[in-house]
Formats: C-alpha cells, structure tokens, sequence
C-alpha cells in the first residue's frame, strides 16, 4: 500500500537565505581544464592537451578567478568554463603556495 505523502512545512529563514546566497553566489563558479604541453613522437609538433581539472570562481570585474594551488599546479595552461557554457583561455598570473589558491586570467579571450 503506497504511503500518503504530506506537504512539507515552509522553510524557515535560515534555508531560505542559504538558497538565496546560492543562487547569488553560483554564477560565479567555473570549472577549470587544466592543460600539458606535449611533443607528437612523430612530427615533433608541439600541443596541449587536457591535463586535468576542478572548479574555483571569479573574483572581480578583471576576470581573476581563484582556485586551489592542486589544481593549476604543473599545468602548461588551462580553459575556463562559465555558468553561461562559454569557454575562455586563462593564464597563469600569480599563485601562493602556501596559501594553496590564487589562479587568475589576464583579460580572458573568448575561445568558443
């Protein structure tokens, strides 16, 4: 015998503020492809290919973004995908290991 399902009750404050800081908040949030540089056996061309990847978000206006150190670290480059599915090339402008974030893009081109 299937169970009767009840209405829940309304969400309290504190839930509904947390779902209106994540709406805020998640635009912001990118996923990084990390890149390698590698030399082709054969024509000894040079490219990059994706190394590996994660998340991080944008800072400001300039288009920095902020990452964990693990996930730019040996990366000859990376792409950046925002909310909206667009794609940018970014570069690495300045890190603090220690502190274990800090990726940023430089003016970022559109790439798709």
């Amino acid at each position: 015998m299937p169970r009767a399902v009840t209405p829940r009750e309304a969400l309290k404050p504190e839930e509904r503020a947390t779902i209106a800081l994540f709406r805020q908040a998640s635009p912001s949030v990118v996923f990084i492809t990390t890149l390698a540089r590698q030399r082709d056996l054969f024509s000894l061309n040079m490219s990059e290919m994706p190394q590996g990847s994660g998340s991080g978000f944008i800072w400001d206006q300039e288009g920095h973004i902020i990452t964990n150190f693990h996930v730019i670290q040996d990366a000859s480059g990376a792409k950046v995908t925002l909310a909206d599915h667009s794609e940018w090339d970014a570069q690495l402008v300045g890190w603090r290991q220690t502190r274990m974030w800090l990726y940023c893009t430089s003016r970022p081109r559109k790439t798709s």
